[in-house]
């Protein structure tokens, strides 16, 4: 992959030459999600026919568990990076704004640094005078709901089967939003829906997908371009 576009160079002069170079690294965090979503879909194809528990079952939910979380952190990186080339006063990377609004962002990193995904997203946005992506509607509701996801993941609690309430609240939110896992198709018995549904295929093609619907409707709102590789 070429990663060039994602580079920032500077090189001083005085009192010797000196070569600094500072790497983006939300490119590589969601070509590696693609990557491991693509996997889990191959491995699923393969053996979706075969009687539970298929040979590769625990290596397709590391797959997809990978893939969600490889996708959130590239939602994150890759606002935090707009942040710093701002800081930077890398004005061309923003034709749209002024040089007083990319002056204002970098003035607010400070402020937003440890505020969530989304919110360092709409004070960007309401900061150059237009206005956020509407939370409830998509491409919104699905980034909202991956880190969700991804919460639920890198901050698990167990609940019994008969006492479910966030994992409840989880699925309720989710349901619909992709194919559940293949390889559960031919389980007989009861499965709890997460993890052994949802972590599939199905979701991890779809959190690449909200991660990078989110990220392009935010540049494209911003006027600037966008350095994740597309899907």
């Amino acid at each position: 992959m070429d990663h060039k576009e994602n580079l920032s160079t500077e090189i001083e002069f005085s009192p010797s030459i000196s070569h600094r170079v500072k790497s983006g690294f939300s490119d590589l965090l969601f070509n590696s999600a693609r990557i491991f979503a693509e996997k889990s879909q191959a491995l699923e194809n393969t053996e979706k026919a075969l009687e539970w528990p298929q040979p590769s079952h625990r290596q397709n939910y590391g797959y997809a568990t990978a893939a969600v979380i490889m996708s959130a952190a590239a939602m994150e990186a890759s606002i935090n990076e707009i942040y710093d080339r701002a800081v930077d006063k890398r004005y061309t990377e923003f034709p749209s704004l002024k040089k007083a609004q990319v002056d204002l962002l970098a003035q607010l990193w400070p402020v937003v640094e440890m505020s969530t995904v989304l919110k360092k997203h709409d004070v960007a946005l309401s900061a150059a005078g237009l206005r956020i992506i509407e939370p409830g509607c998509e491409p919104c509701q699905s980034a909202a709901a991956l880190i969700a996801l991804r919460d639920t993941i890198m901050h698990y609690k167990p609940e019994w089967d008969d006492q479910l309430k966030k994992l409840k609240s989880l699925e309720d939110r989710l349901t619909g939003k992709f194919p559940l896992n293949q390889l559960t198709d031919n389980l007989s018995g009861h499965m709890l829906w997460f993890p052994g549904r949802c972590l599939g295929a199905g979701c991890a093609k779809w959190a690449c997908d909200a991660a990078y619907n989110y990220h392009i409707a935010f540049v494209n709102s911003l006027g600037i371009k966008s350095h994740l590789p597309k899907g």
